[in-house]
């Protein structure tokens, strides 16, 4: 049997008519709350696997940081 965990690296902040395209922000905004330029806070996790054998496996969400320095 195999153990999977999620592990937070971090937050970052998404424009929530990008995220949510045609829904009326009323709908999203009540699950999501955004600041006053309409941006979501949403949290970057990566994957750890650690299966029966004891192999270890790290599951990468890819964000990067090519968007940091704007």
């Amino acid at each position: 049997m195999a153990t999977v965990e999620l592990i937070n690296t971090g937050y970052f902040y998404a424009d929530g008519g990008a995220m949510f395209g045609v829904i009326p922000m009323a709908s999203w905004r009540r699950r999501y709350p955004c600041d006053e330029q309409k941006r979501c806070v949403l949290a970057m996790r990566i994957g750890l696997v650690i299966t029966g054998s004891g192999r270890i496996v790290l599951i990468d969400t890819g964000v990067g940081d090519k968007q940091l320095k704007k």
